[in-house]
């Protein structure tokens, strides 16, 4: 059984950038999928300067996202 943490995340936890791939990784679905979710889902990103800049997103952000979308949440009090 795991340990459930109810601590907040720390700042640098809120702040940690993920790329596209850490972040598909981290969301436990492919690459392919993942960039369905951002299509779908509006995830905010930035996108580094340069030829090579893929995208770049918050941890944060992305918990929320997901948990947006989350199905039979029970109501809130």
């Amino acid at each position: 059984m795991t340990e459930q943490n109810d601590e907040p995340p720390s700042a640098s936890e809120r702040l940690e950038w993920l790329t596209s791939a850490q972040a598909a990784e981290y969301c436990q679905v492919c690459m392919k999928t993942f960039g369905r979710i951002v299509k779908r889902i509006p995830i905010p990103f930035v996108r580094p300067a340069g030829p090579n800049g893929d995208r770049r997103f918050y941890r944060s952000d992305l918990d929320a996202a997901l948990m947006s979308r989350r199905e039979n949440l029970p109501p809130k009090p």
